[in-house]
């Protein structure tokens, strides 16, 4: 016996690595700017490939005014060149046979994803990246 399509199972798209890390900045850098924290919401189609990336309303972006769009485009650079397994939804079905009920798979679903990151850019040069919460 099957009963009829019950529940959906998500899987977010996964990023493939290595992945390109953004670079602080050399102006600022060099003119101790220090340490930053840039938000972005990023969107993945249906290939994999980032298609937007947009100012994270999950992220206080934190830089000097002055350097604030550098960061903004170090993170930028770096990312549009990420690649990810896109995101799926995979559509369950339960089944019976005798005294066994299992779920399978009737059918899955490739979709565009979207999720925000954070990347921190230490005094030292150095860039940490999370995902923003």
């Amino acid at each position: 016996m099957v009963e009829p399509v019950n529940r959906a199972n998500y899987r977010d798209a996964q990023a493939i690595h290595p992945l390109v890390m953004p670079l602080y900045p050399p102006d600022a850098l060099a003119a101790k700017a220090g340490a930053a924290t840039v938000g972005v919401r990023v969107t993945v189609d249906t290939d994999g490939s980032v298609t937007n990336i947009r100012p994270s309303l999950l992220v206080v972006n934190v830089a000097s005014p002055a350097y604030a769009a550098a960061f903004r485009e170090a993170v930028e650079v770096a990312v549009r060149q990420w690649k990810f397994a896109p995101a799926r939804v995979h559509y369950l079905e339960r089944a019976r046979e005798g005294e066994f009920t299992y779920e399978r798979v009737i059918r899955t679903e490739t979709i565009e994803a979207e999720f925000d990151l954070a990347f921190t850019f230490t005094s030292q040069g150095k860039v940490e990246t999370g995902e923003a919460n």
